[in-house]
């Protein structure tokens, strides 16, 4: 399975990591607290916007060109996307998480309207 879309489900955990062909990951608008997709290398998109998120630890996904995490409970420093290919995110949008004030990256071609409330 290449693509998974288990968005608008109430789902309170999800396990993605024996899914290492995963490029595609649609989980939002779920009650998720944790996601772990450090296992997912292939992944270049995910949207888990709209869930209850604290961290989300992008480092090993280095295939990524989107990624939607607006609306959850990210904090400081817990939203980390230095995977050494930030150039090649195309999609990005961190908005909507009121205590995050910084997110960990490997350079600065990250879209600069991504953090605005």
């Amino acid at each position: 399975m290449t693509d998974l879309y288990c968005n608008e489900n109430q789902l309170t955990s999800l396990d993605v990591s024996s899914n290492t062909a995963l490029t595609e990951l649609r989980c939002n608008n779920n009650q998720l607290t944790s996601l772990d997709v450090n296992k997912n290398i292939a992944l270049e998109n995910l949207d888990c916007s709209t869930n209850k998120l604290t961290s989300l630890d992008m480092r090993n996904n280095i295939k990524l060109t989107s990624l939607n995490c607006k609306s959850n409970d990210l904090t400081d420093n817990l939203l980390d996307i230095r995977n050494g290919k930030n150039d090649i995110l195309i999609n990005f949008d961190a908005t909507l998480n009121p205590k995050l004030k910084c997110i960990r990256t490997s350079d600065s071609s990250v879209p600069n309207n991504s953090l605005k409330n």
